[in-house]
């Protein structure tokens, strides 16, 4: 069955791997064919927050609807959550991929990125939280994001125990 979506948004918690599996994600998919940005990549200002977040969704999707017109396909890797997508797209069909993680091992990769001083201060300047709340922001929006995620039908790819070029084999695949 081929896949008629135009937009693919690779989403997660922190920690899912949303921004390792980019560089497979380029080595792996024809340029000409498909587009693949991190949403971050235009900055993340001081405190971002969910206006921040609904601004880049839908400049993305703008993006994406570009790339659609000249029959590139867009992959926006980074955190969005599929009711706001839903909410907001307005051009082409868009579709949402889970990077799934186990709180165990989200707790372990996140406590593992923030063990700097200028590591922490990046972190609360771009969240206004420390490391410890961080977490414990992530480890509670699983179970939502979750849900949001089977209510929306999104593809869901377990990365706990697979690299982030086999996570990238399998968003290929489903592509």
């Amino acid at each position: 069955m081929t896949n008629t979506s135009m937009i693919f948004f690779v989403t997660g918690v922190c920690g899912a791997g949303k921004s390792s599996v980019i560089p497979h994600l380029l080595s792996l998919l024809d340029p000409e064919k498909f587009a693949i940005h991190d949403f971050d990549k235009r900055g993340v200002p001081n405190n971002a927050d969910r206006s921040w977040r609904i601004d880049e969704t839908k400049h993305w999707l703008n993006v994406g609807f570009e790339n659609s017109l000249k029959g590139i396909k867009t992959i926006i890797c980074g955190f969005a959550r599929p009711t706001e997508l839903m909410l907001l797209q307005h051009h082409e069909i868009s579709s949402c991929i889970l990077l799934d993680i186990d709180e165990p091992t989200l707790r372990g990769r996140i406590q593992g990125r923030y063990t700097t001083e200028a590591s922490v201060k990046e972190l609360f300047r771009a969240t206004g939280k420390s490391v410890e709340a961080f977490i414990e922001d992530n480890a509670n929006f699983l179970k939502t994001l979750r849900a949001e995620c089977k209510d929306h039908n999104c593809l869901v790819v377990d990365t706990n125990l697979l690299t982030s070029e086999q996570v990238a084999k399998q968003i290929v695949g489903s592509l």
